[in-house]
């Protein structure tokens, strides 16, 4: 049986290939649940999941989380759409349609900006995630 660290753990390494993270920069991380303070001049992608369910085909949802500095437009800061969009079609292949060993992954809905709560942007990807459980005993 799967949980929701798996999930984390899972989709975090599908995105653990060269073309990714040589985008992150100097510095840039993959970090599972939560992106730490102080990180609004890296490029960041965070994983974590609303969880999963226990049944014998088990089904979670993974967020993956994009951050990307913002720009100065006028003086204020914005998202950096063009950036955000390039770094999510980057991701996107490693993510929909993967049929790993214990599980398999689609894009249920592909980048879309939102705020953070400190002001950084980030681009959201929902990833459905599937497992068989072959440990199921509630039949």
């Amino acid at each position: 049986m799967k949980d929701g660290f798996d999930v984390v753990t899972d989709v975090s390494a599908l995105l653990r290939v060269q073309p990714i993270t040589s985008q992150l920069g100097v510095g840039g991380n993959i970090f599972p649940d939560f992106r730490p303070d102080g990180r609004a001049d890296k490029i960041d992608i965070v994983v974590n999941t609303t969880g999963i369910i226990n049944s014998q085909m088990q089904i979670g949802y993974a967020n993956v989380n994009i951050y990307k500095p913002a720009v100065t437009v006028g003086g204020k800061a914005q998202a950096d759409q063009a950036g955000l969009r390039s770094l999510c079609k980057l991701v996107q292949p490693y993510l929909d349609g993967i049929w790993a060993h214990s599980f398999h992954t689609e894009i249920e809905e592909a980048g879309q900006i939102e705020r953070d709560t400190d002001g950084s942007y980030f681009a959201n990807i929902t990833v459905k995630y599937y497992s068989l459980n072959t440990e199921f005993k509630n039949i």
